[in-house]
């Protein structure tokens, strides 16, 4: 997959997730919380993106090339727990 066929998938993905956990995010606080939490989702999820990369790059060069899929999934799992821990 050539680097633009890569960036396109993950905007096409974004495009269908990010709303979602924006609207979940901002259900979940009070009216005048909204401005506040909706900032910090988005830095949080900047400086993921801007992380991944690095991390990503460290985890390869240590582990493999899988390595870093592995631990993509780790943290799926560990955040799917989480959620259905953090919404009961």
């Amino acid at each position: 997959m050539t680097s633009v066929g890569a960036e396109s998938s993950f905007g096409i993905t974004t495009a269908f997730t990010q709303p979602i956990l924006d609207t979940l995010m901002i259900s979940s606080l009070k009216k005048e919380e909204r401005g506040v939490g909706s900032g910090l989702t988005l830095i949080v999820l900047e400086i993921g993106t801007m992380s991944a990369s690095a991390l990503g790059g460290i985890i390869a060069a240590f582990g493999g090339y899988a390595a870093p899929f592995w631990f993509a999934a780790a943290v799926c799992l560990a955040g799917a727990i989480g959620t259905a821990v953090f919404l009961r």
